[in-house]
């Protein structure tokens, strides 16, 4: 039976080590930790886990630190997580499966990682039934090798968002993909922590592009993580500066348009999102971006026509969602209910959907229908202070005014500031 070593980089992860230790104590042989200067009390909990924990100094270099963790592993292969990742006791056994096969050098898992930004590429909506969502309403996903042979010569590259799949492959190392999820928790941490390592990532990024200025995958990185830090022109600048290098980079094209789009720059976001559903037709995230531009500017046949391209290639929850509102804003009620019912299939929980499901039914009169939807979302979220105006609203449609009044009467104590707006929908009928 072949063993597996798991090795770590931390640094002030003693909110998320002990369940990620936890998680994968009874299915590794040993554990690595090397410890770049806590001050907090990642070290004792690291200790409770294993005796090879390592202190070194930061070098500014991830990659360093990472094959420093690979040198002091001693078993078959090598498994490498961080401190906010899990992988579940399912797919662990797929591990210990997976590496009793000598002919394959490294896997790849789908590193998947929660957020609720649903503009990022490939944001997926989540499904509440899963234990690993925790609140996040999506997520995004990376393919990335983190299991392989235990070889001197498998070596981590790049300061930051370093890989080790150039030295397997370099080396004609073979890599198969699997199905085995890495569960990525990095939006769960403090506002502030999360800031200060993306500004250090920021820091490397610059350095490697100064080192190296024509490294187009330096200029894409450091433009993802101004864009994350709100720092829009200079991820504009970056970006701009991929495509003079290589006007082929993977995504390159959406993540221009997303960036254009939050800068206000129309014109130029939808072109660039146009590019990016040429190059990339197996991916829809441009067609809803494209689409939520042409409904903000009134275009309705153009955003019907852009979000049903983007449904043929993958029923995505905000593609239905968006395509429902607009058929809901254009009274097609009978369509927009066909396309939400879809979506709540892959996500029956989905506010989002739920609101503008509650709207086809008000507009189809179908008030009982209506008044178990917005009822559905109050149980989901009950300090979303309009679902109750609606939802009196409709009461008093159907002339139920008792209950429109116990409705406002439960809204006035969630949120006394509302007592104002909720006398005068009583005054209305």
């Amino acid at each position: 039976m072949k063993s597996l070593s798991l090795c770590m980089i931390v640094r002030n992860e003693e909110d998320f080590l002990y369940k990620c230790l936890s998680s994968i104590k009874g299915w590794v042989d040993e554990i690595i930790i090397v410890d770049t200067g806590s001050e907090d009390n990642t070290i004792n909990i690291a200790k409770k886990f294993t005796n090879k924990v390592y202190k070194h100094k930061w070098p500014n270099d991830f990659s360093k630190v990472r094959n420093i963790s690979l040198s002091h592993a001693t078993k078959d292969w090598i498994l490498v997580l961080d401190a906010d990742e899990i992988i579940s006791e399912e797919d662990m056994k797929k591990i210990k499966n997976l590496i009793e096969d000598n002919s394959i050098d490294g896997y790849v898992l789908t590193q998947k990682n929660y957020t609720n930004d649903s503009s990022l590429l490939s944001w997926t909506s989540c499904f509440k039934k899963s234990k690993h969502v925790l609140n996040f309403k999506g997520y995004t996903s990376s393919k990335i090798v983190r299991l392989f042979k235990n070889k001197k010569e498998y070596r981590f590259r790049n300061k930051v968002h370093e890989l080790i799949t150039y030295s397997i492959k370099n080396k004609n190392g073979k890599i198969i993909n699997t199905d085995i999820s890495i569960h990525h928790y990095s939006e769960s941490k403090s506002k502030e922590s999360e800031k200060n390592k993306r500004l250090m990532y920021l820091r490397i990024g610059e350095e490697q592009i100064k080192n190296n200025p024509n490294d187009e995958r330096a200029y894409y990185e450091t433009g993802l993580i101004c864009l994350k830090l709100g720092e829009k022109e200079k991820a504009l600048e970056k970006f701009k500066k991929v495509i003079d290098l290589n006007p082929s980079y993977k995504n390159i094209h959406y993540n221009l348009g997303n960036t254009y789009y939050q800068l206000k720059i129309l014109n130029e976001s939808i072109e660039s999102l146009k590019k990016s559903i040429q190059k990339n037709q197996g991916i829809n995230s441009a067609h809803n971006l494209l689409g939520i531009i042409y409904q903000s500017q009134g275009m309705y046949k153009e955003a019907i026509e852009i979000l049903t391209e983007g449904i043929k290639i993958k029923e995505n929850v905000l593609l239905l969602q968006n395509l429902g509102g607009i058929y809901v804003r254009l009274g097609m009620f009978d369509k927009a209910i066909n396309l939400l019912d879809k979506a709540l299939k892959i996500n029956s929980n989905n506010l989002g959907v739920l609101n503008n499901l509650s709207g086809a039914y008000f507009g189809l009169k179908r008030y009982d229908d209506a008044i178990k939807t917005l009822n559905q979302i109050i149980s989901i979220d009950k300090n979303n202070y309009k679902i109750y105006l609606n939802l009196s609203l409709i009461y008093l449609e159907k002339g139920e005014r008792d209950k429109a009044t116990i409705v406002l009467d439960k809204l006035v104590k969630l949120s006394p500031e509302q007592k104002q707006i909720a006398n005068k929908i009583l005054a209305m009928k």
